[in-house]
């Protein structure tokens, strides 16, 4: 797996790197973050740190705020106060929001969010586009993703004709396409059987061990939470860790 963060061929952003703080060593940092929803406190007061190449999973009830808690990651959405940083980058304060989850972080869904008419390869090479990339590159890229991801069999397949695990995989290697540092993903085996499940948990700790790619996921799945090597708890708009984690 040692080309998947193999940068994508863009120059460095100077916008993003001028934000970027030296003096934090973590992968994200979350200080006092609140998030209200009208009279509704979704996020009270949430605080901690993830520490690069890391896999973390923040669990809670339906309606805890875990969805919200990542769209904040991602810059999807804005707190009403506190400080945000990944990779060092005060997303709060930032305007270059596009480049920020193009170049710094990966997303991945739960229902994959891939385009049915599209071929798994056409799928990742999508997130290649803007990148300064030719058309022959993205498609080198995006097959060699492919393949790495356990999917050299399937590059011309369509999402329809996938199982759910592959097109999770597709999903992935889609997040990985720009060499991000941090993978954000929200319920990615929600909806997955016991053996997909298993292909997609091993990839992120593949990732998380050969690759120091930090991952955050929020989710109910217990399969999930146990290969996770750190597990935080959301619950009345606080967080807190899980047992010894």
């Amino acid at each position: 797996m040692s080309d998947l963060l193999e940068p994508a061929g863009q120059r460095t952003d100077r916008r993003l790197e001028r934000q970027r703080s030296a003096d934090d060593p973590n992968a994200i940092t979350v200080r006092d973050v609140t998030r209200r929803f009208g009279d509704t406190v979704v996020l009270d007061g949430v605080s901690f740190d993830v520490a690069p190449g890391s896999f973390t999973a923040v669990t809670g009830p339906s309606g805890s705020g875990k969805t919200t808690l990542l769209h904040l990651l991602a810059a999807l959405d804005h707190p009403d106060s506190g400080t945000i940083r990944v990779n060092g980058i005060d997303v709060v304060h930032l305007h270059q929001l596009t480049r920020y989850r193009r170049r710094e972080i990966g997303l991945v869904f739960q229902l994959h969010n891939l385009v049915p008419r599209l071929t798994a390869e056409q799928n990742v090479a999508m997130a290649l586009f803007d990148t300064g990339l030719g058309a022959r590159q993205r498609k080198a890229r995006a097959v060699d993703l492919l393949e790495q991801v356990g999917l050299a069999n399937r590059v011309g397949a369509k999402p329809p004709t996938m199982s759910g695990g592959e097109r999770q995989r597709v999903a992935v290697a889609r997040a990985l396409a720009n060499g991000p540092r941090v993978i954000l993903a929200d319920e990615p085996t929600g909806s997955l059987d016991d053996d997909s499940a298993g292909s997609v948990l091993d990839l992120f700790e593949a990732l998380r061990a050969d690759e120091g790619v930090t991952v955050l996921a929020v989710s109910h799945d217990p399969r999930l939470n146990a290969r996770a090597d750190r597990l935080l708890r959301l619950a009345d708009g606080r967080i807190a860790p899980v047992g010894g984690s």
